[in-house]
């Protein structure tokens, strides 16, 4: 019998990390086996049949599946960490029906680069809650609130504090506190500031009212826009005839005197005073009062009316557009701020700055000249955000900013037969009204990736592609050459680690193929006996050959290489072994001769190596038994 007690054995301080490889022996009593089993079975199996209790608490809740418990002064938790940027940390509840698409609730966050498009609702470092129901008889809800009676529901933004409690929802109402605005999609706004503002029945019918009087208002906006429209045609019928002028032009109560005047002295007495009661747009002004002043009441009852101009509309200042404006002359001194749709059938000639916060519909050229613009600005920037990255160097002439936390693409489509898209920069010298011809060494086109440093981008990319002249052009020679860079890592300094020529490509790096090289084998049928090889544009033979069979050589290329595989097929005889003369100098060949002896049914190799432009300088290695 062992001696051995357990007590005396040595403590393992801790389990393997791969678990299956630490044993323990165990008794199994309903099969009365003593055997061992390792700690990945013992785990496995303890919480496989018992509740998960993580703490020294007993478990007090019916039904608890996994309990964690423990006593601190301050705050337990438990941490689920997602440490891929890009990922999410999700807690989900799935329903006997669910599946990964439906019936199941998820609470998670998302991490610090996390981009997805089938989520545009939510954004990097954003906390979520949601419910993915099947969408049918109105399940798969979201139940948020208090069973307890006299509770309510309070939504904190911007802390954690009493103070930042903005909204709370009772039984009877839902009550905005600390000065918030109820903000509504038409861009109107509701201030709460006065005292908390509660959305009840008495607060919808006060609505309701106001929107029954705002709607006469507008109806008698309309009436007195129709009267001031009137009254224009009677003024310019008026001004016609002060133009010409008359002795004495008498129109709804507005007399025009001094006659033999020109029109301009009638004007001037008629907007300084009038003797008589004037009725202007529907509003009535007594002697000597200044008709400016029931312009600009007229002005003021004109704000929400509509009308066409037949003639031209010149604005000196900015024109504000929350609506839809269609133009069909010139808006060319102020600014067109345009905040709803604009469609424009003319020309827009806009000499200072156009602002558009909605959609512009041309079916017109378009041409934005712009010949102003500073180093710390772009000629045209088009951005989905409020503000702009200034441009790292001079000379941007479209900056595209694009969508936060969405990457930016800019498609252009071709439909048609033998139809595609360009991308195409074009290049010369002189300057836009007399271009002159590219020279050798001009970069006619350069297509570069960036990014962000510790202060700001570097001004000519960290990559970039560039398409070179390699002559002074004609309208009949016009070489050219793509030549790649990169940043050396670590440095600010670029290296051009290719060429790309009209006949070779040049590299000045390392090529490293995961799959090797593939050769254009040239596989001639048939018995040969005499062959040429040109080495520039050649580099894989194979033949056989049943007699005497000479090699030579031309097209002489430095640094380039060709095999060839000869096999000797003739197997009859005597004689059946074949003389192969090699085409090199005796002296420049592996077998020290210009030829030699290949036996019956048997292959020769040689491989070819031009180290410049004649015979002398080149050397065959023959391979052969």
């Amino acid at each position: 019998m062992s001696t051995v007690k357990i007590s005396e054995l040595p403590l393992i301080p801790r389990l393997n990390q791969d678990t299956t490889q630490t044993l323990f022996t165990g008794v199994d009593l309903v099969t009365n086996i003593t055997g061992k089993l390792t700690a990945s079975i013992l785990a496995q199996s303890l919480y496989s049949h018992n509740q998960l209790n993580v703490g020294n608490n007993a478990i007090l809740f019916s039904n608890t599946i996994a309990q964690f418990s423990g006593s601190d002064p301050l705050f337990l938790q438990v941490n689920q960490q997602n440490f891929n940027s890009t990922g999410s940390g999700d807690y989900i509840i799935t329903g006997d029906s669910g599946t990964n698409s439906n019936n199941y609730i998820d609470f998670g966050l998302n991490g610090s680069q996390w981009n997805n498009e089938d989520y545009t609702s939510m954004y990097a470092n954003d906390g979520y809650l949601y419910v993915q129901g099947t969408g049918t008889n109105a399940q798969g809800n979201l139940v948020i609130g208090t069973a307890s009676p006299n509770t309510q529901i309070n939504f904190i933004v911007g802390g954690t504090n009493a103070g930042d409690i903005n909204a709370s929802l009772t039984q009877n109402s839902f009550v905005l506190l600390n000065g918030t605005n109820l903000t509504f999609t038409d861009g109107s706004s509701q201030n709460t500031s006065a005292a908390p503002f509660a959305i009840s029945n008495i607060g919808f019918s006060l609505a309701n009212s106001s929107y029954g009087k705002a709607n006469a208002v507008g109806v008698f906006a309309n009436a007195a826009f129709a009267e001031a429209n009137s009254v224009g045609v009677f003024a310019n019928g008026a001004f016609s005839l002060a133009n010409s002028v008359q002795s004495t032009v008498s129109t709804q109560g507005l007399t025009l005197l001094n006659t033999q005047n020109f029109a301009n002295g009638a004007f001037t007495t008629a907007n300084s005073a009038s003797s008589n009661t004037v009725t202007l747009f529907g509003i009535e002004t007594t002697q000597n009062t200044n008709i400016q002043s029931a312009w600009n009441k007229a002005n003021n009852a004109l704000a929400n009316a509509t009308g066409t101009f037949a003639g031209d509309l010149t604005f000196t200042g900015n024109v504000i557009a929350s609506g839809i404006q269609s133009t069909t002359g010139a808006i060319t001194t102020g600014n067109l701020i345009v905040n709803g749709i604009t469609t424009s059938n003319g020309t827009a000639n806009i000499i200072g700055t156009l602002n558009v916060s909605g959609i512009v519909a041309m079916n017109a050229q378009v041409v934005l000249t712009n010949t102003s613009f500073t180093s710390s600005q772009a000629a045209l920037t088009i951005s989905a955000s409020p503000s702009v990255a200034t441009p790292s160097q001079d000379g941007y002439m479209i900056h595209i900013s694009g969508k936060q936390n969405v990457s930016s693409r800019i498609v252009t489509d071709s439909y048609g037969a033998n139809t595609y898209v360009v991308y195409a920069g074009r290049s010369a010298r002189g300057n836009v009204t007399n271009p002159t011809a590219v020279q050798s060494g001009d970069i006619l086109a350069r297509f570069s990736g960036n990014g962000y440093g510790t202060t700001g981008y570097a001004p000519l990319g960290v990559g970039r592609i560039d398409f070179v002249a390699t002559e002074n052009y004609t309208d009949s020679a016009r070489g050219s050459q793509i030549q790649f860079f990169n940043m050396i890592q670590g440095t600010n300094t670029l290296n051009q680690i290719a060429t790309f020529n009209a006949f070779d490509v040049t590299f000045t790096g390392e090529v490293n193929p995961q799959k090797g090289f593939v050769l254009t084998p040239n596989v001639i049928s048939g018995i040969t006996t005499s062959l040429t090889i040109d080495i520039a544009n050649t580099s894989l033979f194979r033949f056989t050959t049943n007699a005497t069979t000479s090699i030579s050589l031309t097209g002489f290329k430095a640094g380039k290489i060709v095999e060839v595989w000869i096999t000797n097929t003739d197997s009859g005889g005597p004689p059946a072994n074949h003389t192969i003369t090699h085409g090199c100098l005796a002296n420049n060949s592996t077998v020290g001769a210009a030829s030699f002896t290949l036996s019956s049914l048997h292959s020769a190799y040689i491989k070819y190596f031009s180290i410049d432009g004649d015979q002398a300088n080149v050397f065959c290695q023959v391979s052969y038994s």
